[in-house]
């Protein structure tokens, strides 16, 4: 791409011509990750449980990040969690996101231990806080539904 001419001093991520793209970036949907995003569709989130241990895991994968076995199965989530962390981004690192700036990035523990990164919608960035209660929300795009997240006014209790 035309920016790995850059400076070295400079932080660049490559992503080809995306940068410059009108479109957002949306997930590639491979098999693994396919059931994930066909539930979003629904309104649904869900997950994968180790069939071993019990573990609930986001992203996606083949195989359990703790017994490195095949043996999971997917199951639906409450959809409640907290905010881990979250960072404000300031910064314009793809055109599609220019009209959004300054916009947040969270990391979400959900209520069932897998963790998700997404954005938190329906409060101004500086209300948002570690441990705040949040529960799904879903910003449909032409053909894709993505799992955001909104302050749960109903809880204040932390997970």
């Amino acid at each position: 791409c035309n920016m790995c001419v850059l400076p070295t001093f400079q932080y660049h991520f490559c992503f080809g011509d995306s940068l410059l793209t009108e479109y957002k970036p949306e997930p590639r949907i491979d098999p693994w990750n396919r059931e994930f995003w066909e539930a979003c569709q629904e309104h649904k989130l869900t997950a994968q449980r180790c069939n071993q241990t019990g573990r609930v895991w986001l992203p996606p994968s083949p195989v359990s990040p703790e017994t490195h076995d095949n043996s999971w199965h997917w199951i639906e989530l409450s959809g409640r969690g907290v905010v881990w962390s979250f960072v404000i981004m300031h910064q314009k690192y793809f055109e599609s996101f220019s009209e959004d700036i300054p916009y947040n990035v969270a990391q979400i523990k959900l209520e069932e231990g897998a963790m998700i990164i997404s954005n938190i919608v329906g409060v101004g960035n500086e209300d948002i806080e570690i441990g705040m209660p949040v529960h799904v929300s879903w910003e449909t795009r032409e053909n894709l539904t993505i799992p955001m997240f909104s302050p749960d006014t109903s809880s204040r209790e932390s997970l």
